[in-house]
């Protein structure tokens, strides 16, 4: 996506109280690095207009569920202090 494109987005997100997912499974497991380079500096551009995150696993096979912590291991590397994560409201919906 053009960078203006994305600032636009990045933009509406904060305007309208919208997250926006860091997709562990679809955009960061097993992706080529030039793949992943870009992944992350979408995900900077987006940061950068004050974007709130939330980390996704998209897995839809328990087996899966482990890559979350790419998800986590981005929005680190964004550097993004904690009021930036997007959680739901109330008490989870399961306990570990």
């Amino acid at each position: 996506m053009p960078d203006p494109l994305t600032r636009e987005l990045g933009q509406v997100a904060v305007a309208t109280n919208t997250a926006i997912e860091i997709n562990a499974c679809a955009n960061l497991a097993n992706r080529p690095a030039g793949y992943l380079s870009a992944y992350v500096d979408y995900l900077a551009i987006l940061a950068d207009e004050g974007v709130a995150f939330a980390l996704g696993s998209d897995a839809h096979d328990i087996d899966n569920l482990a890559d979350i912590h790419l998800a986590w291991e981005v929005f680190d590397r964004l550097a993004l202090p904690d009021d930036r994560l997007w959680r739901p409201a109330g008490a989870p919906a399961a306990r570990g």
